[in-house]
């Protein structure tokens, strides 16, 4: 019997145009076996691509040369192991005298910062930049370092607390707390946050997972 749960076909697939276009495969997809390539359209109902895992979806599908065929695909889980790097780019020229840059960050894990310096480095001089995020998984703060690159007047600034010492302020957490923080002293550039966020104003604060034991308080800006 097929696997409970309502499924795709193993593709990523958004609307384009108002139709639904395939954008991505999953490796190993019987999708892919079949031969449903990127830029391929889906002409049959949303509703017929999903289904049980392990069926089979009858699709109707638009070529890129305007022909149309019909396909029998399993549908079965997104399965895509994880690209490395997470973050990757390239020059892409549109026309003689225009190129564009392109970055792709599928998630912000340890190296990213470094990543993201070394495409901005690498894209500079280009007439204009494009950074797809439509895939990324998420990550850690080291997406604050391709964020400074288009944040005027400095970054924005980060200050992470552990619960003792969240218990013995007694209070939620103020400005004149992050100000006063010690020296952050890790993988990236150590700082001061008193030289930088005397002004700020804590936007949010509020405490993570009961497992991380922690609490992190975002400034506004810094």
């Amino acid at each position: 019997m097929p696997g409970g749960g309502a499924v795709g076909i193993g593709a990523r697939i958004e609307p384009i145009e108002g139709i639904d276009t395939v954008l991505e495969l999953a490796p190993l997809s019987d999708a892919r076996a079949k031969g449903l390539r990127p830029g391929d359209r889906i002409m049959s109902d949303a509703a017929v691509v999903r289904g049980p895992a392990g069926s089979q979806a009858d699709v109707k599908v638009q070529r890129c040369d305007g022909t149309t065929v019909r396909m029998k695909i399993r549908r079965e889980r997104w399965l895509f192991p994880e690209e490395h790097p997470g973050v990757r780019w390239a020059r892409i020229r549109v026309t003689p005298d225009k190129v564009i840059g392109y970055i792709r960050a599928d998630r912000f894990d340890d190296g990213a910062a470094e990543l993201a310096d070394q495409a901005m480095d690498e894209l500079a001089g280009t007439q204009g930049l494009v950074i797809d995020v439509r895939t990324n998984s998420g990550g850690n703060i080291s997406s604050m370092r391709l964020a400074a690159y288009f944040i005027e007047g400095g970054g924005p600034g980060f200050a992470l607390f552990s619960r003792p010492y969240l218990q013995r302020l007694q209070h939620p957490v103020t400005a004149a707390d992050v100000a006063q923080a010690p020296m952050v002293i890790g993988k990236y550039r150590a700082m001061m946050l008193a030289k930088r966020c005397r002004k700020m104003t804590v936007r949010h604060y509020f405490t993570l997972r009961t497992w991380d034991r922690s609490a992190i308080a975002h400034p506004s800006s810094c």
